[in-house]
């Protein structure tokens, strides 16, 4: 059967567009087809038609992909690359490129079965490797989606689809990766992740590595070849480019200077040292396929470019005086240290700090550039001072006002932003930094160096094509991390490379010194947990913030408020470990059961540590929140990965109380968690939505933040007034916004627990602001009652069970069953569990006054977990006896949630 399906990719022009007859303007691919059609990357059918709904084989998906990659193939190549492909069809030239490349290898039959369909992970793999897309090929942590297991071997590509969109299905939903793929999904999918890479600068390409004959010989540059040093040659990248090259296969990666011309090879693209080859791989295969994407060509430009006039020089900067921010009508009492420039260089980091007399608790700064878009920075006010450490971000001209806590407006400063592009006389630079490091002080992480012979700063990350870049002058030696920095990176390693330089007078616009790199080396990334330590309940008297893999963590202190008996830490695989006080405190035990410390405690914790990343340790109040949280991380890791939390910068909740939509959110939120976790998706109750309300609502007008009230109820007490039947748990936290909130009650073991529960299926939210100006979030979760009108589907399923276990089955019997359910009935009712109630009132003698004159059994269980019931039922063996005939049975489920069940069996 012969196909018209074509890709053509062009960067020239754009191709006449026409409307597919069988492709409408309200066809769900249509944006997608009509884009790609647009540019020349696909066509239809003679007929005009596009035919989106056909299934694609491979032979057209691999030309599809390859050229919609922007591959070049030899159209010339008539060889088979499988023995299965006839000699001369047309699509050996691509399928001949695409295998060279790593993107296919057949199957393991060593065939490539042309006319096979093509299902949806094959596709997807395939358009990531063709359009020079890196995956990380490391199992994740959690699903994707529903039906893709994390130990699937393209489990990887769909984690990487998406955190690029390319779905639209969530993370609770199924996506069937086994379906074969259609034209119009393979063109949807190619549509938007072009959307996603576009613009980024990495190719797909071959790459060799030089004889051996040829170390100590002349190079392009005029340095001779060091086979022990990661370089390489190119046929156009300016000499000194430095260029990060990743395996396609192994994702092994290794950064290389250009600094010759090459490969003779046409066919090739790099030819490698020796070092740099065997940096990602072993040299049997001779040639490899690589990813590339150049670093650094701004810098080769710095470097080459001497452009005096464009730099600000300090006698051409204006400057705000000290003064600048102190207002009268607005009762803004700020006075810098130090007057502010009116021109700072892109990506440059300062610190503004001054004098405040008043009764804020932090000062805010607003940057705004020219679009609109607002940044802002805190600074803490301590002793009637306080510093903000500023980021002047990217090219422009821009505002900044500062405002103290509670004020909305303040006069406003404009400055102009440059570009990082020129130098003074370009001199060789010897200046160092040393002891680089990265500090951890309560909820910061603080890059430091020292400087040596120099007063300028560069600090460099690179991870895939994403570059962060930070600058700092006068002698600035240390960055606060934003974390809204690295809210794209990745878990894993990033490239991270400390410069530093020198000008006569600290300042970027008269540096006379090129760059020198004092540090080029690989951090691994990690998330960023914040930490909670109440004053008012717990004091930490130590405890490191570091150690080393296999070390022990001790952390001592003492407590001022009662505490759970044990201590819990999580591990960096997800796991909850309890740990014990060393105290000689005495252990005491409350009313509902629970073990605790009273305030006063003087503890000492200790854990040995086993595995790499971040533990979290976690005290809890008697309540059951988090009075002490502390993440340790091990000396490899950077903690500079943001949580949602980590955005949280406003010291209050600035938000409004909509409690649709706070509820909204905070179900999406503790649902991804409890997919992630193989646990069902919890639904929105009405009658525990106000009960959590009102919980919300008397905490905080009493001022009193746990499970009882001033009263002495609990949740439990209220819930009957509530109409809800079953067992209930609760949680509750406050935090200065709604992620911040749920991951503070995440951070609690024994709230943990109750998010996880595989009981529950429904959970009421209830709001409030405290008065404090901290948002209060209350959860109430339940299991799903037993309704009336539920009941004869229940004794049915109960009936069918057990019959499917018998010999011989079990027939109902009306007279028993009447009975039965007014036994279960009773003892939910009355709150008990026996064969005879408060007043003596036995079963037996219930089963003779209804008329029951034969040999009656009976059985009773009961359980909050149906299928637990079931258990309990099946592992009682008398109501197995083939003597048995006839049955009644009765359910009922008491207030606490305890399903009830009566028995009664005769022959």
């Amino acid at each position: 059967m012969k196909y018209f399906f074509f890709l053509l990719f062009s960067f020239i022009s754009l191709l006449p567009v026409f409307a597919f007859t069988d492709v409408p303007d309200q066809y769900e691919h249509a944006d997608a087809i009509y884009a790609l059609q647009k540019v020349g990357i696909l066509q239809g059918y003679d007929d005009g038609s596009f035919r989106p709904e056909n299934t694609i084989n491979r032979a057209e998906a691999v030309k599809l992909m390859v050229l919609g990659g922007g591959i070049n193939v030899n159209v010339n190549e008539k060889v088979p690359p499988f023995s299965d492909i006839e000699e001369g069809v047309w699509f050996i030239p691509y399928v001949t490129k695409a295998k060279s490349l790593g993107i296919i290898k057949g199957n393991d039959d060593g065939l490539f079965h042309a006319s096979r369909e093509t299902n949806l992970a094959e596709a997807l793999k395939v358009v990531f490797l063709s359009h020079g897309v890196r995956v990380s090929l490391s199992l994740p942590s959690s699903v994707p989606y529903a039906d893709v297991p994390v130990d699937a071997w393209y489990a990887p590509y769909f984690v990487q689809a998406k955190k690029y969109g390319i779905f639209d299905q969530k993370v609770y939903e199924n996506i069937d990766p086994g379906h074969a793929v259609t034209r119009g999904e393979l063109a949807e999918i190619i549509y938007k992740l072009r959307q996603v890479v576009k613009g980024e600068d990495q190719s797909l390409v071959l790459a060799s590595f030089y004889a051996d004959t040829l170390h100590g010989t002349k190079t392009e540059s005029g340095e001779k070849y060091d086979k022990n040093l990661y370089t390489a040659a190119h046929r156009s990248l300016p000499l000194g480019s430095r260029v990060e090259l990743t395996h396609a296969k192994t994702s092994l990666s290794v950064i290389v200077t250009i600094n010759d011309r090459g490969p003779s090879n046409p066919d090739h693209d790099f030819l490698l040292s020796r070092a740099a080859f065997q940096a990602i791989t072993s040299q049997s295969p001779g040639v490899v396929p690589l990813l590339y994407r150049v670093l650094d060509a701004q810098n080769i430009l710095e470097e080459e470019l001497v452009r005096k006039e464009e730099c600000y020089q300090k006698e051409d900067r204006e400057s705000y005086k000290d003064t600048y921010f102190y207002n009268e009508d607005e009762s803004i009492n700020i006075t810098l240290y130090s007057d502010m420039y009116n021109a700072y260089f892109e990506n440059e980091v300062f610190d503004i700090s001054g004098k405040y007399i008043g009764e804020a608790s932090y000062i805010r700064a607003l940057i705004k550039d020219e679009s609109g878009k607002v940044t802002e920075f805190f600074g803490a006010v301590k002793d009637e001072g306080f510093m903000i450490q500023v980021d002047m971000g990217g090219a422009g001209v821009k505002t900044l006002t500062l405002l103290p806590e509670g004020k909305n407006e303040n006069y406003t400063a404009s400055f102009e932003v440059t570009q990082q592009t020129c130098i003074i006389a370009a001199t060789v630079f010897d200046g160092s930094a040393a002891n680089i490091r990265f500090d951890i002080e309560d909820n910061d992480v603080i890059i430091r160096w020292d400087l040596q012979g120099a007063n300028l700063s560069r600090l460099e990350f690179f991870q895939g094509g994403k570059i962060i870049r930070k600058y700092f002058s006068h002698s600035k030696h240390g960055w606060k991390v934003d974390y809204r920095q690295f809210q794209e990176f990745a878990f894993g390693e990033a490239r991270f490379v400390v410069s530093v330089a020198e000008s006569p007078d600290g300042n970027f616009g008269s540096r006379n010194t090129s760059w020198n790199s004092v540090q080029d080396s690989y951090k691994n990334l990690g998330k960023h947990f914040f930490r909670i330590q109440e004053e008012d309940d717990i004091v930490i008297t130590s405890g490191q913030s570091r150690f080393q893999p296999g070390g022990e963590i001790i952390i001592s202190g003492t407590t001022k408020s009662p505490v759970l008996s044990r201590a819990a830490i999580f591990t960096p695989g997800g796991d909850i470990t309890y740990l014990s006080f060393e105290t000689s405190s005495v252990k005491k035990t409350n009313e509902q059961g629970l073990e605790y410390y009273e305030a006063g405690m003087k503890f000492i914790l200790r854990y040995s540590t086993s595995q790499k990343g971040a533990y979290v340790v976690d005290i809890s109040h008697l309540n059951g929140y988090s009075i002490f949280s502390m993440p340790l991380y091990d000396e490899s890791v950077a903690p500079v990965i943001p949580s949602y939390a980590t955005f949280q910068y406003d010291p209050k909740f600035q938000g409004t109380v909509d409690l649709a939509s706070l509820a909204a959110s905070a179900l999406s939120l503790l649902n991804d968690d409890r997919l992630a976790a193989s646990e069902s998706r919890l639904e929105i109750d009405a009658a525990l939505s106000l009960l959590a309300q009102y919980r919300a609502d008397v905490m905080i007008q009493e001022n009193n933040f746990s499970h009882i009230d001033v009263s002495g109820k609990t949740v439990i007490d209220y819930k009957i007034e509530y109409g809800v039947k079953t067992s209930v748990a609760e949680n509750f936290g406050r935090e200065r916004g709604l992620e911040l909130v749920y991951e503070s009650i995440m951070r609690s073991a024994h709230f943990r627990e109750n998010i996880f529960d595989s009981h529950w299926r429904n959970v009421g939210f209830g709001f409030g602001v405290t008065q404090d100006g901290q948002l209060l979030m209350v959860q109430v979760f339940s299991a799903d009652s037993i309704e009336e009108k539920d009941i004869e589907g229940y004794r049915d399923e109960l009936l069918n069970f057990l019959n499917s276990n018998r010999n011989k089955l079990f027939v109902p019997q009306a007279s028993l069953t009447s009975v039965a359910q007014a036994w279960s009935d009773k003892m939910s009712t009355e709150e008990f569990f026996d064969f005879s109630d408060s007043e003596g009132v036995t079963l037996s003698a219930e089963i003779r006054k209804s008329g029951v004159l034969q040999t009656v059994g009976t059985f009773i269980a009961g359980n909050s977990e149906w299928n637990d019931l079931l258990r309990m039922v099946e592992e009682h063996s008398e109501v197995y006896e083939d003597k048995w005939r006839k049955m009644g049975i009765g359910i009922s489920q008491d207030n606490n949630g305890i399903i009830k069940v009566t028995l009664l069996y005769s022959e």
